[in-house]
């Protein structure tokens, strides 16, 4: 049984997925998806395997990190919208908050708190999916990681997001003494 975090579940690991499943037709992989506290909670227990998670800055002894994706953030805006840095995207247009208790949220609640800016908020939602559909449909701007954008239907205005420009890690962790080899 393998974990994720939403937005690896979104597009990057089922893909990869489906070509180990066409690689290995034996192999079986039962996916959960879940936030990466409670994912890591789960593989330390043994209830999964492995998981994606975003990377935190204290990992329990009886884990491996091993990172898999260094994806950077960018303010993302509806299409259309004329190009400008994050800051002016930011203090121009109705902004859509990620809240949730997941790293990436943290990441980028610090930032925004760093710049100061007078923020006027018109949503505040828990998905990254759910956000970008919003951003897409001309609800407002937002503060996306690059899969998320390049998975849109439609594309997106998009400036970096904080100097320098903020990534956030994705990797896989597993239990140090785990008994199958993994990926």
């Amino acid at each position: 049984t393998l974990g994720s975090v939403r937005t690896s579940a979104w597009s990057l690991l089922p893909r990869a997925i489906v070509r180990m499943n066409a690689r290995y037709p034996d192999l079986r992989i039962k996916l959960r998806v879940s936030n990466s506290d409670l994912l890591i909670q789960d593989v330390v227990a043994g209830r999964l395997d492995a998981a994606m998670v975003a990377n935190h800055l204290d990992f329990p002894a009886a884990l491996r990190w091993r990172s898999f994706l260094d994806e950077p953030l960018f303010v993302a805006a509806p299409p259309g919208t004329p190009q400008m840095d994050a800051v002016q995207m930011l203090t121009r247009y109705p902004y859509v908050r990620f809240r949730a208790a997941v790293p990436l949220a943290r990441v980028i609640d610090l930032e925004l708190a760093r710049l100061n800016l007078s923020l006027v908020e018109v949503a505040e939602i828990d998905t990254i999916a759910s956000i970008a559909s919003c951003v897409v449909n001309g609800l407002g701007v937002s503060v996306l990681p690059q899969v998320a954008i390049r998975d849109c239907q439609v594309p997106l205005v998009c400036a970096p997001f904080g100097s320098p420009q903020l990534h956030r890690q994705i990797g896989l962790i597993e239990r140090t003494n785990g008994a199958r080899a993994l990926l």
